[in-house]
């Protein structure tokens, strides 16, 4: 499952710096709303599913560093196969 996320000027909202950087939606139009600049990590969907907000829209996720360091910049806007 491909997860997205824009990269732009938007400040963590208070109380949630500790999560910055770890946003991710599984819809890249969303992703291009916070920023131009689109990063992507692709990821099993029983892990996906592990990272989802709860009481949030269903596409949206925190992800662990581990994860967010593998983030890729999009280049190919071509939707993933690969782990679908």
């Amino acid at each position: 499952m491909r997860l997205y996320r824009g990269i732009g000027e938007n400040k963590p909202l208070f109380g949630e710096e500790h999560l910055s950087g770890r946003w991710f939606t599984d819809d890249l139009e969303v992703a291009r709303t916070y920023g131009p600049r689109i990063l992507y990590v692709d990821l099993p969907p029983k892990f996906a599913k592990m990272y989802q907000l709860e009481g949030k829209p269903d596409h949206e996720y925190c992800l662990p560093e581990a994860w967010v360091y593998q983030a890729l910049e999009l280049r190919d806007e071509r939707p993933s196969s690969l782990l679908d």
